[in-house]
């Protein structure tokens, strides 16, 4: 008899491993990696210059520290990030940011400034809900009719 009660535990013991097993591979799902957005920082200590090309062609480099100030900060605070590829047209203006360790990135913003991708990475950073892109308008229109006035 006691052959017998070893032969029910052990095949009692055998069916809960078989039963535990099977709902552990049930309930695990696959697991699909989201692609990892990027904040767009740059410290404004690590800019060396801020050169923005024109709709014709022409350069302008950012020089007033408040303009470049008032520039990092709102490019720094006022976007936020989109997947590589949300936007593919632009044209309002280029930003070459160019920092003190020798890299570049460029900015190409469009939307009139509502958006930019930088070109690197090609990630889409928009403004934020109740964001305003007049600040920036105004800022780079600003810059560049002060540098057609000097030229005159």
């Amino acid at each position: 008899m006691s052959r017998k009660r070893i032969w029910i535990v052990l095949w009692g013991v055998i069916l809960t491993l078989v039963v535990s097993c099977g709902n552990a591979s049930d309930t695990t799902k696959p697991t699909s990696e989201e692609p990892v957005i990027p904040e767009f920082n740059v410290p404004l200590q690590d800019v060396a210059a801020v050169i923005i090309l024109g709709a014709e062609g022409n350069e302008t480099e950012m020089t007033n520290p408040d303009d470049l100030q008032t520039f990092i900060n709102f490019i720094n605070t006022a976007y936020h990030a989109e997947s590589p590829g949300a936007v593919t047209e632009v044209g309002y203006r280029n930003v070459i940011i160019k920092l003190k360790d020798g890299t570049a990135k460029t900015l190409i913003f469009g939307g009139y400034g509502s958006y930019f991708v930088v070109s690197d990475t090609n990630f889409s950073y928009f403004l934020q809900p109740g964001q305003s892109v007049d600040a920036l308008r105004d800022l780079i229109d600003r810059i560049e009719a002060k540098e057609c006035g000097e030229g005159k």
